[in-house]
């Protein structure tokens, strides 16, 4: 029966819902709301398989902690939806997240790395043809190359960028793409070029309401025309900047405009009204750092309960391990990266042996305490690149980028260390064992069909005595 029916929602319809919830909530800062409908429609969408809903929640979610400014955490979230975007075969996806992953780096200061994905996303949308894209990526492309001084690079995107924008008639990219184009021929000492361009930027800026790019446009042809000792036609286009932010109300732009015209006076001779802006630009200034000081308090505060929802959400409560939600998530990255990178991955499924009569001869206490020990028993006897999981009930997983033997040592090493333990200590009658089933990689079609033949090798373990590993 279709779900609309029942009056319940599809897992498909609840992960959209969330998803579009989740991003008004991230756009009005309120991120720990964000965050836990980002991890509904996360769930939701790994529950209906909809690996383009997943990777659309994990890029909403890198950008939670990128406006927190947690950009490691970021960019694992962008990385992630960047594996399911490829394994779809989606390269206007691609080009998107890999355009975003190079936003993260340029902020956290790595230009260069930052350079190296936006020519990634650049290479997929020329493939895929659509010019929005195309323009954007090239213009982030020039401000890179501008700020790694490599300015001929840095003019020849820039111009195509604009070039593109003009053909889609895109105007608030005309003027980003004509302001950084100014800038680069200031950088190579071609004034009267940067000054057309500064120019030209201003009414394409004020058409589109870009105000932000009004101001720039505005300020950076202040500057060039105070440079140039023309200082009365600075004086009106830097007035006429001051007044785009002041009407804005942006204390930093307000602030810098103060800054240039304080330096304009100055040079004109002015000491009285350079001294007026200079207090100005100051009194903005401290009025900026005490108000970015608060939110960058408040910022650390929102990241750890952030991110402490986002480790409950992926951790076992009883043993600390990561979770089923966890491991489905990234049996599916790790699946497909190996593929790709043509590199080892082994999955093992460990089963407590006759938990069940443990826990009716000792209680459930006694069973919950052996759950514990094995749990730290598997972190004890594998390595950081693995992942050990609680499966679920009894069960636990391995996920380890080893091949067949490697794979089938730690798995007898983690059986012996189970069955060595001094159990004693929580009944002078407790033993515990540990049957495995072991699958490799190159055995499987898919992350099913791993999940699957290492859970069929779990049961002969089981059949053939218990307290063994079956690899084949």
């Amino acid at each position: 029966m279709d779900s609309l029916s029942t009056g319940k929602e599809s897992p498909a319809a609840l992960a959209a819902s969330a998803l579009q919830r989740g991003l008004e909530a991230q756009r009005a800062s309120r991120y720990e709301e964000a965050l836990a409908l980002l991890l509904a429609a996360l769930e939701a969408g790994r529950a209906a398989r909809d690996r383009e809903q997943v990777a659309s929640a994990l890029r909403a979610i890198g950008f939670v902690y990128d406006d927190l400014g947690d950009y490691a955490a970021a960019l694992d979230h962008h990385l992630e939806a960047l594996a399911l975007d490829e394994a779809r075969g989606d390269d206007g996806a691609r080009a998107m997240t890999l355009r975003t992953i190079g936003i993260v780096y340029s902020k956290s200061g790595d230009a260069a790395q930052g350079l190296d994905f936006y020519r990634r996303s650049l290479a997929l949308a020329r493939g895929s043809g659509e010019p929005e894209s195309i323009a954007k990526t090239l213009n982030n492309v020039g401000i890179n190359c501008k700020n790694l001084g490599r300015l001929d690079e840095a003019r020849a995107a820039l111009e195509e960028s604009l070039a593109l924008f003009e053909r889609i008639g895109h105007r608030a990219g005309q003027a980003g793409a004509l302001t950084n184009l100014g800038l680069v021929f200031v950088r190579q000492g071609d004034r009267g070029r940067a000054e057309d361009c500064h120019r030209r930027a201003v009414p394409l800026a004020r058409a589109a309401d870009y105000r932000m790019g009004e101001i720039n446009a505005l300020r950076d042809l202040g500057v060039l025309l105070t440079d140039d000792g023309r200082l009365d036609e600075a004086q009106a286009v830097l007035d006429e900047a001051l007044a785009v932010a002041d009407g804005m109300g942006s204390r930093p732009e307000r602030s810098e405009c103060h800054r240039v015209l304080a330096a304009l006076h100055k040079q004109a001779g002015r000491p009285a009204e350079a001294l007026a802006h200079f207090e100005a630009h100051h009194e903005l200034e401290r009025a900026v750092f005490n108000e970015e000081s608060d939110r960058a308090l408040k910022r650390l505060q929102v990241r750890y309960r952030v991110a402490e929802l986002e480790r409950v959400s992926l951790e076992d409560g009883l043993t600390g391990l990561a979770n089923r939600r966890h491991f489905d998530a990234r049996l599916r990255t790790e699946f497909e990266r190996a593929s790709t990178s043509s590199q080892p991955l082994a999955l093992a499924l460990a089963d407590i042996d006759s938990f069940k009569s443990i826990n009716d001869r000792f209680l459930h206490v006694v069973g919950d305490e052996v759950l514990r020990v094995v749990a730290r028993l598997l972190r004890q006897q594998t390595r950081e690149s693995d992942l050990a999981v609680r499966f679920g009930g009894e069960e636990f997983a391995l996920l380890m980028p080893a091949d067949v033997g490697e794979a089938v040592v730690a798995c007898e090493r983690i059986r012996a260390a189970v069955e060595s333990f001094d159990w004693t200590h929580l009944h002078r009658d407790l033993r515990v064992t540990l049957s495995i089933g072991l699958a490799r990689r190159d055995e499987a079609g898919s992350p099913l069909d791993l999940l699957r033949l290492a859970d069929a090798r779990l049961y002969r373990a089981k059949g053939g005595g218990r307290n063994r590993v079956c690899a084949d």
